[in-house]
């Protein structure tokens, strides 16, 4: 058996600034954290919080990693936000927008990605989180509630997101339209739509899902790839039950799998 890789090499740019949450305009805020983000806003009058070692002023409510809905170390950097995407107590659902470093082109393919984590305070988790990709950016929406838009992407149903001591990763790819300006993540559910399980993790009674966000991505895929030479490996299983494992390749690595007498056996140009 053999198998031949084909790495597509081409220049990754994201685009989404500040796309780990660094970057603020001012340190040692007490309250309203995500306000003082560059590039990200807030689409709605709720309160998402961007929490951050920057919080110095705070009294751990707002730091990272510690802070008062939780513990989770960034996924990179230093810091991350978080934000309540269903709540029986009052409704509130909250979401993040920032807008993109130019509009999105017609018939192109992007990768999208994000990563959450579900705070320890939560008793609930959710299994649908959507990117909303919009030509503004929803500012001047006076319900505290959904956002009444129906996301181009949304993670799996059933599929429910409710590690709270690792961060989960969410993908899609997407075809854009060209008119692409912002990218918003939240629950485009209302309360009563979300489907979501109760898990009773918090000791303090907090009826609610609220999520850490970090590491948000897009990026362009190429149209063609030029021809490279694939790596071949030849190899050889000895054992009905043995397994050959692929880790760790980039995105759009092209994977193919030839029996000894060189028919394919498996094949993927986007693995």
């Amino acid at each position: 058996m053999i198998f031949s890789f084909q790495l597509n090499s081409y220049a990754q740019v994201n685009m989404v600034m500040d796309s780990s949450f660094e970057q603020f305009d001012t340190c040692g805020f007490v309250f309203n954290s995500f306000n003082h983000l560059l590039f990200w806003m807030n689409p709605t009058p709720t309160t998402p919080d961007a929490l951050s070692p920057c919080n110095i002023n705070s009294g751990g409510i707002l730091s990272a990693p510690s802070n008062g809905y939780g513990f989770e170390k960034a996924g990179s950097g230093l810091s991350y936000v978080g934000i309540d995407v269903y709540d029986l107590d009052n409704g509130n659902i909250e979401y993040i927008c920032t807008h993109l470093r130019s509009n999105l082109v017609a018939g192109k393919k992007y990768f999208i990605w994000f990563y959450v984590s579900l705070a320890d305070s939560s008793d609930y988790a959710i299994d649908q989180l959507g990117v909303l990709f919009s030509t503004d950016s929803v500012l001047g929406i006076t319900s505290h509630y959904v956002i009444d838009s129906t996301p181009q992407l949304i993670s799996q149903s059933g599929w429910y997101l409710s590690d709270t001591s690792a961060w989960t990763k969410i993908s899609f790819y997407y075809t854009a339209t060209g008119k692409e300006n912002y990218l918003i993540i939240g629950n485009f559910k209302d309360t009563s739509q979300t489907n979501h399980i109760y898990l009773h993790y918090s000791k303090n009674g907090y009826q609610y899902a609220y999520y850490y966000i970090d590491d948000v991505s897009v990026i362009e895929l190429p149209d063609t790839t030029a021809p490279t030479e694939p790596l071949i490996i030849p190899t050889y299983l000895t054992s009905q039950n043995a397994t050959w494992q692929i880790i760790n390749l980039p995105v759009n690595t092209s994977v193919k799998i030839y029996n000894i007498i060189g028919q394919l056996l498996y094949g993927n140009d986007a693995y």
